[in-house]
């Protein structure tokens, strides 16, 4: 019994080393010009602490993974061969969106397959912040943000107006004295955004499982997505203030807080709220 289990356990091994040989195969040009892209990208510097949480949410929910019973699905392969027809579709019409977003929709359908729904559930946050790691489309981000720019644009506007700062928006671009930029990338940060969204549940999950109800839950995800839009405007206005104090440090301060300083103040947010949960879950217990 002892050496069957032990040549299964081999089998396993080597069948999992040949499926990410081919996946390896498959999507290593594509991972690389990827994390060249997102290496050169300030608006997803937030990657940088993204990472760590996901390795550390993987690392300190080992135990709820290993406790989850392995039930492979034929269902799974369902999904396994929709990835396989993105990545076929965004190979033949050169739209490298849709080659990356393969990758995940196959690495879920192959958790559904081999190990069932119940580790796939287990395993959503950790892919869908994989997800996030991906640039969208510009037609689609564009679509999508444009509104959401103008309106912190207007409420850094506004803002700066009451405190008596020079900044003008108009539509195009965000105009301080000595100092312009286009709004677009002004707000280049409203990439974290989704990523902040799954960052506070993962935390939340990290920091006070016990307490990790659904109400809680979108409580926390909502809350650190407006500190994150918060900060974006908080940025504007700091750069106007800047403009007209230190007009020196303005170019530098732009650059310096990117994506990462939005995706920081958020997940601040997130711990702070999962740190307090925890401690009345502690509380109700005494």
């Amino acid at each position: 019994m002892p050496l069957a289990a032990g040549a299964e356990k081999i089998g396993v091994a080597v069948k999992a080393l040949l499926l990410a040989a081919l996946l390896a195969a498959l999507y290593f040009r594509i991972l690389t010009f990827l994390v060249f892209e997102v290496i050169a990208s300030s608006d997803f510097s937030f990657v940088f602490l993204a990472v760590p949480l996901w390795i550390a949410f993987l690392y300190y929910r080992r135990k709820t993974f290993a406790h989850a019973a392995v039930k492979p699905e034929a269902a799974g392969v369902s999904l396994v061969v929709l990835a396989c027809l993105v990545f076929i579709i965004g190979r033949a019409s050169a739209e490298i969106f849709s080659t990356r977003v393969s990758l995940i929709l196959l690495l879920a359908g192959l958790v559904w397959t081999f190990a069932g729904r119940r580790w796939l559930r287990r395993l959503s946050l950790p892919l869908l912040l994989l997800a996030c790691f991906i640039p969208p489309p510009a037609i689609l981000y564009n679509s999508l943000s444009n509104p959401v720019k103008d309106l912190l644009a207007k409420i850094a506007s506004v803002s700066t107006q009451l405190l008596g700062l020079s900044f003008y928006a108009d539509g195009g671009s965000v105009n301080v004295p000595g100092f312009s930029v286009g709004t677009g990338d002004m707000c280049g940060s409203l990439h974290v955004i989704p990523a902040l969204f799954i960052s506070a549940l993962m935390i939340l999950l990290l920091i006070a499982p016990r307490r990790t109800g659904p109400g809680l839950a979108l409580f926390t995800a909502f809350f650190t997505v407006l500190i994150g839009l918060a900060a974006i405007v908080l940025r504007m206005v700091l750069i106007a203030f800047f403009a007209a104090h230190n007009p020196d440090v303005t170019a530098s301060f732009y650059h310096a807080t990117t994506g990462w300083a939005v995706f920081l103040a958020g997940l601040i947010a997130s711990i702070a709220i999962a740190a307090l949960a925890a401690w009345q879950s502690r509380k109700a217990h005494i």
